[in-house]
């Protein structure tokens, strides 16, 4: 039995790692991040070393907004904890821009320097949002310091990772919503739960 759990989990990888590299391809311009560094931006821990980080600009405060960018179901039945919900397929970039800065606690994006990390399952919807908000706020140059990324693998690879997910209230969860029995195989299927 461990020899199959262990075979199952070595596939589930590689069929992740598989995944993020075509969504890598498909979203050049979208950054990504890891797991673990999101992990330490959401303890407190600083990432000085990270390229054009938001973090490192002299003068700003330094915000992290996570953003998970599957439909309410989904977010209903797990999510990253302090993750706010906006779905991909919404086009008003503005409702999500003062979302953002509610989240920030700022008036206006010039008094902050910003991380956003978006997620979804493994990171093609996550991946569509954050190009859109790319577009949205490059010509405008009061969000100079916003940085935004894609949580690589998403997540699936954070559940996988046993990282903490809660439910809509709030609370401890280990369920996942599989998204579909073709995708959900990425993650262990003791862990879907499709309703609320």
């Amino acid at each position: 039995m461990s020899h199959t759990r262990d075979s199952h989990a070595q596939s589930t990888s590689l069929a992740l790692r598989t995944t993020i590299q075509g969504i890598r391809m498909k979203f050049p311009t979208v950054k990504l991040v890891t797991t673990s560094t999101l992990q330490k931006w959401m303890d407190g821990v600083e990432n000085t070393d990270m390229p054009d980080s938001a973090a490192s600009t002299a003068g700003k405060h330094s915000k992290l907004i996570v953003i998970d960018a599957r439909p309410d179901l989904e977010y209903g039945i797990s999510h990253i904890a302090k993750s706010i919900n906006v779905n991909f397929e919404t086009e008003d970039m503005e409702s999500v821009k003062i979302l953002m800065m509610q989240e920030a606690n700022c008036q206006s994006p010039e008094q902050v320097a910003a991380r956003v990390v978006l997620y979804c399952s493994v990171g093609y919807r996550s991946s569509v949002l954050a190009d859109k908000l790319q577009k949205a706020t490059k010509p405008d140059p009061a969000y100079k310091y916003w940085n935004f990324f894609n949580l690589e693998g998403s997540i699936f690879k954070w559940a996988n990772e046993n990282k903490p997910l809660v439910d809509q209230q709030g609370q401890p969860t280990n369920y996942i919503h599989p998204f579909n029995s073709l995708w959900g195989k990425l993650v262990d299927k003791e862990r879907w739960k499709s309703t609320l």
